[in-house]
């Protein structure tokens, strides 16, 4: 069972909701993006969705297609957060 499977059982075993905030990795500053993930588990986030930005982002539609301008300038690409992963102490899939 993947670790998202396993928290939706959870939750529904406990009858209560999830909490699943979305960050666009490198919004506002790539330095910033691991802390931000951070603070988000430690105040009780069941599930932390990392959108990787792209230079194309129609799909998306014109709020969230806007919204990772400033990452995509930064550079902040998946291979950032690759490099990020092996050093991070909770777990990324």
């Amino acid at each position: 069972m993947s670790r998202i499977k396993a928290v939706f059982e959870k939750l529904k075993e406990e009858g209560r909701k999830g909490l699943i905030p979305f960050v666009t990795g490198g919004d506002p500053e790539p330095g910033q993006t691991v802390a931000m993930l951070h603070a988000l588990a430690d105040a009780g986030s069941d599930v932390i969705e990392l959108g990787v930005p792209f230079s194309d982002p129609m799909a998306d539609g014109p709020v969230i297609g806007l919204w990772p301008r400033a990452s995509v300038h930064a550079k902040f690409w998946i291979t950032w957060l690759n490099s990020v992963k092996p050093t991070s102490t909770r777990p990324l899939s």
